[in-house]
């Protein structure tokens, strides 16, 4: 029946006209309660810089690719050894996308990991994979563990510096808003990826879709557990890594075609980007 009201609906009426017969006065309807951002809102000005450095990549001209860049460029005191090397892997990726015909690069979103320290120790380590679309971010991968021992002074070195400033100040506010958040019990702040909805929104091919289906499902199986056992957890310190960065590459009709790895970095307490190499998909898949 077409035109038929579900039950529900009168179950839902119903209740309201009674209440307004008996009631003679009316109370003031009450505010409603604020809704609590979820906790990686704010990454989406990350996304954006990063869907400009996809678009520089592909044009490779010097102002656009400064531009795009922005802070995350080499500082000036970076040697000049390390300097070539990620220009080589610059332009060896560009070589690798135009010969695959490669139009537009799709940032996909990036990793990192948190490691948390009680007296300059090491009690935890978490780590994740947050998938950056249009309208969120979401984690596909959310893991962590008791640890022990202290950080090595490499490790520390890649650790995002506490002099961070402007727009970058958005990776320790973000990440502290997420121990924040499971800390006082709202984990549901915490957004987990959707796979079919970030598929179709994200237009992503069954290769990735498949693989991020599986990591989903460890985040769901563990995330209940691993936000109790964080909860928990006494530290005075979070060290935070920013890791592995990816974008998906597609031709002029859209076609996927791989994935371009970026990495991003430390280099004298500055956060840097760095493009490294192009992964194409396997012809059969």
């Amino acid at each position: 029946m077409k035109n038929s009201i579900p039950l529900v609906a009168f179950a839902l009426v119903i209740p309201v006209l009674s209440v307004a017969v008996v009631e003679t006065t009316a109370e003031p309807p009450e505010k409603p309660k604020s809704v609590a951002k979820p906790v990686f809102s704010g990454l989406q000005s990350v996304g954006k810089r990063l869907d400009q450095i996809g678009v520089a990549i592909i044009k490779g001209k010097g102002p656009e690719i400064e531009k795009a860049w922005g802070s995350w460029q080499l500082p000036p005191t970076a040697p000049p050894k390390l300097a070539d090397q990620i220009q080589k892997q610059f332009e060896n990726a560009r070589t690798k996308l135009g010969d695959a015909g490669v139009t537009r690069l799709q940032n996909l979103g990036f990793g990192f990991r948190l490691f948390l320290l009680k007296s300059n120790q090491l009690v935890y380590r978490l780590e994740g994979f947050l998938l950056l679309d249009q309208k969120q971010a979401s984690l596909i991968k959310f893991r962590g563990r008791r640890a022990s021992g202290a950080i090595g002074p490499r490790k520390l070195k890649e650790l995002l510096p506490t002099e961070l400033k402007g727009p970058d100040r958005i990776f320790p506010e973000v990440f502290e808003s997420l121990l924040k958040a499971v800390r006082s019990g709202e984990r549901t702040r915490l957004t987990i990826a959707d796979p079919d909805l970030v598929a179709k929104s994200m237009m992503l091919p069954p290769i990735l879709v498949a693989d991020m289906r599986k990591q989903v499902a460890m985040v769901k199986l563990g995330f209940a557990a691993t936000c109790q056992e964080l909860a928990k957890i006494e530290y005075d310190t979070v060290g935070i890594e920013i890791e592995d960065q990816a974008f998906l590459a597609r031709d002029a009709k859209g076609q996927s075609l791989g994935v371009l790895q970026g990495k991003f970095g430390v280099l004298d307490k500055k956060l840097i980007y760095v493009v490294g190499p192009f992964r194409p998909f396997p012809k059969s898949r």
